[in-house]
């Protein structure tokens, strides 16, 4: 009954892991949920598990079967945004499924060993399977607790590209329609890598455009990010310069919020799927959002007018790019004014505040004081901040001089990886500036202090050496996606034919003698003297009838020696078969019972 109810285990300890998630997930809590497809995914491979405990006929393929799809169920689970108890709920429930399913896997070979030998495993033997218990266990409980959720991400992506309909959840934080001041400050301390570029050099890589800035919670938004046109990026390849990656491990964000990070005068583009959706603010979105891997353009002077090729020029400036409330207004528009002096065009006055704000200091870990705007605490009191409230400050003290001025986010490229030769964007090269109307258009300003660019733009020989390794696996990983699922099954179950004839032919070597042809090795000695014996008492083994059969046979032939000669058989067969035991044992054993035999017949 035992070893009937063992393969189904893992299943079991997956869905008691799985059921227990679903217990403790909050209802009011927003930093917790199993997502849709990861709860479909789970029960699909709790109901695989099932089924191989089942279906197969052989006992070890229902177990190694159940026990692969009960860890892929586990996978499944591990995908979510997990608060505190949750996620240490998980982690413990991957400590205890590790012990089952090593305790599942390791099932047969006990059995096989127990009926080889008829007696209970040594204490020396033991001690040593318990070592080795242990430390299998703590390895794959180890790789469970700290792989698997980012195992299933990558998973559930994959899977969610492949059916182009499901978006998963927002999970990232930084380049969006909403920017709150302060949220890109873990991007910037990361080295993460975000992005490769190659090709030709560009510096600016803008992702969102934020015109609506909210004094009270100190917060940019954008008013015309929802507002978006089709554009057909088909453009051939020889027609572009520069090449833009995502990596595979990119926290890119989903749905709505998917975007292609370009300069602002990219031209020529041309995209997987063959076009893009362009905003009011002249952002380039993924059309299908599912869709973001890779994308290539022109940029610079040659793209001016490219008809149909080109991002469209993104709108004039209105009300919203010279808003300001009125206490902002009153306190810096005096500083503006005494920084612009004698300047008697827009441009200058940007150059001038630029220059200004260029000359403070760089921090992250400045600690503001309370109840006073950020802003104003930069420019008044600690003189020290990041990119993001340097770029706000300019563009609230350009409007405070009546000048449209609006903040843009995305990347400044400053790495190249020797190596490689391509250009590498981590998170902490994100990057916060400025565009002002003058002489009508949309120019670009950077107020940030050059200390803090050239402090983000710097990479250890440890970085660009793991950067060359992160880049080959990237494209490997690209190239098998891009062979489809369909082309790579037929591709796998060709290379598994082909090993399948490999390892026949192999085996066929050797059971040939020096000698022999193709005559099959003999069996041992002892087992044709026992097979004599027993075939002079009545007891014949047929050509076709396998060992087992024959010693169960045997086992319910009512004679003296019958259980003993069963065991016997089954212990040669897991020798023969399974390589397990030690061959002058065995040999010894059968021979004994081969003298038991003779007298009696």
């Amino acid at each position: 009954m035992v070893k009937r109810l063992v393969p189904f285990a893992p299943a079991a300890a997956a869905a008691a892991l799985f059921a227990l998630i679903l217990l403790t997930e909050g209802t009011d809590e927003p930093g917790w949920s199993i997502s849709a497809l990861a709860r479909t995914m789970t029960v699909l491979c709790l109901v695989g598990s099932v089924a191989a405990g089942i279906v197969p006929k052989r006992r070890d393929v229902r177990i190694h079967a159940s026990a692969a799809l009960a860890i892929f169920a586990v996978t499944a689970v591990g995908q979510s945004r997990m608060i505190e108890l949750p996620a240490a709920l998980y982690r413990v429930g991957c400590v205890v499924f590790a012990l089952v399913v090593i305790a599942t896997l390791r099932a047969p070979q006990r059995w096989a060993r127990a009926a080889a030998a008829q007696r209970p495993v040594e204490a020396k033997g033991r001690s040593r399977a318990v070592l080795v218990l242990g430390l299998a266990w703590a390895v794959v409980a180890l790789l469970l607790v700290t792989q698997l959720p980012r195992a299933s991400r990558v998973v559930e992506r994959q899977v969610a590209r492949y059916f182009q309909g499901y978006e998963p959840p927002e999970d990232f934080v930084g380049f969006s329609s909403n920017l709150q001041l302060g949220s890109t400050r873990g991007m910037l301390q990361s080295s993460k890598v975000v992005m490769r570029l190659d090709g030709a050099r560009v510096d600016y890589l803008r992702g969102a455009v934020l015109d609506d800035y909210d004094a009270r919670h100190q917060r940019w938004s954008s008013s015309f990010d929802d507002t978006r046109s089709d554009l057909a990026a088909d453009a051939p390849q020889a027609a572009t310069s520069t090449r833009v990656r995502m990596a595979r491990s990119a926290p890119v964000a989903h749905g709505n919020e998917a975007r292609w990070f370009l300069p602002g005068d990219a031209c020529e583009l041309r995209s997987e799927s063959g076009r893009v959706k362009v905003d009011g603010f002249g952002v380039a979105h993924p059309d299908p959002p599912a869709i973001a891997n890779e994308i290539s353009f022109r940029s610079g002077p040659a793209c001016t007018g490219a008809a149909g090729r080109a991002l469209p020029a993104a709108r004039g400036p209105g009300p919203l790019d010279v808003a300001l409330t009125p206490e902002l207004q009153a306190q810096l528009a005096p500083l503006a004014a005494s920084w612009t002096a004698n300047l008697d065009n827009d441009r200058k006055k940007l150059d001038a505040l630029t220059l200004h704000l260029a000359g403070f200091g760089y921090s992250l870990e400045v600690e503001r004081k309370r109840g006073v705007d950020a802003v104003i605490d930069l420019l008044f009191i600690h003189r020290e901040g990041h990119c993001e409230l340097f770029a706000t400050a300019l563009a609230l003290l350009a409007r405070s001089q009546g000048i449209p001025a609006r903040v843009v986010s995305g990347y400044r490229v400053s790495e190249i990886n020797p190596v490689s030769g391509l250009a590498v964007v981590r998170e902490r090269n994100a990057h916060t500036w400025v565009e002002a109307w003058v002489d009508g258009r949309w120019d670009t300003w950077d107020p940030t202090p050059p200390s803090e660019l050239a402090l983000r733009s710097r990479s250890s020989g440890w970085e660009q050496a793991t950067e060359v390794a992160a880049w080959a696996w990237d494209r490997t990983v690209a190239t098998f996606w891009q062979i489809g699922l369909a082309r790579f099954g037929l591709g796998a179950g060709a290379l598994a034919i082909v090993l399948l004839v490999i390892r026949r032919a192999m085996q066929g070597r050797e059971k040939r003698g020096p000698d022999e042809g193709l005559t099959v090795a003999r069996p041992l000695p002892a087992f044709e003297t026992l097979a004599t014996a027993l075939a002079r008492a009545g007891w014949v083994r047929t050509a076709s009838e396998p060992l087992e059969r024959f010693a169960t046979r045997l086992d319910d032939g009512g004679e003296p020696w019958s259980s003993e000669a069963s065991r016997a058989l089954i212990s040669y067969a897991a020798l023969r078969y399974g390589g397990l035991g030690e061959e002058p044992a065995v040999a010894r054993r059968l021979a004994e019972l081969a003298r038991k035999i003779r007298p009696l017949t």
